[in-house]
């Protein structure tokens, strides 16, 4: 049995932040499914490497940082919305949010979403 399910994923876009400012990254999705969960990447080598910073997991409510460098400094605001205090030059660059949802029929992670952002971070200036 299939059954359809959609999931739209958009990600609020940033002003340039000054080093040392609070950025909160805002993953909003839309479905009509149950969602398993979220996952904030930080993009990196021109898109070929994804490094996973932060996890949702709706099954078991819960989150958890992936990254020594980000474990120290995010915080999850709510469940897709994640606060990185304190940035550094070193955090510009692009941003992925995936939203993951259940399939009713078979309870499987079947429909996957993304949207991404991109931080710049620029020095101040005196």
């Amino acid at each position: 049995m299939w059954s359809c399910r959609y999931l739209t994923v958009t990600i609020e876009p940033l002003p340039p932040v000054v080093v040392g400012e609070t950025v909160t990254l805002k993953c909003n999705f839309k479905t009509d499914g149950r969602l398993r969960e979220i996952v904030w990447y930080r993009v990196t080598e021109g898109g070929t490497i994804k490094q996973k910073i932060f996890t949702y997991d709706a099954m078991f409510n819960t989150n958890y940082s992936h990254m020594e460098d980000y474990r120290r400094r995010e915080d999850l605001v709510y469940q897709s919305t994640v606060r990185l205090p304190e940035v550094r030059i070193s955090d510009n660059g692009p941003y992925e949010c995936h939203v993951g949802i259940y399939d009713r029929a078979t309870r499987e992670k079947v429909v996957l979403a993304s949207g991404n952002v991109f931080l710049t971070v620029m020095c101040e200036y005196l």
